[in-house]
């Protein structure tokens, strides 16, 4: 059985030039649209938004951490490098809303891996 989720991701301290490629990147892992470019001004870092809702596909992704973790390392790889990033998945079948901010341990261990 598939579960409907809805995911909002906020990536912030992107490389503005490459928005396409992480929207690119995060849609191939979940259905995503940009929403929202703010670019940086005044020391606050360029943060871009996604969203978007699909079922969980529970034959690649198990949980939605783990999904979590896979839109993050796809930012993270399409940005090349390191980036702040926030996932908030909600399970539309009962609502609870659960939300991965994603640090510089986080993408160190990804890189090590």
């Amino acid at each position: 059985m598939s579960i409907p989720y809805e995911v909002y991701v906020e990536a912030r301290s992107i490389d503005a030039s490459k928005i396409e490629a992480i929207t690119d990147a995060a849609s191939k892992v979940w259905s995503v649209d940009e929403t929202g470019f703010l670019p940086s001004r005044r020391g606050v870092p360029n943060c871009l938004y996604l969203e978007g809702a699909d079922y969980l596909p529970f034959d690649e992704i198990e949980t939605e951490d783990e999904l979590a973790q896979h839109i993050c390392e796809a930012i993270w790889e399409a940005n090349e490098g390191f980036c702040k990033v926030t996932v908030t998945c909600t399970d539309l079948s009962t609502n609870p809303t659960e939300t991965y901010s994603f640090t510089k341990d986080d993408f160190a261990n990804y890189r090590r891996q």
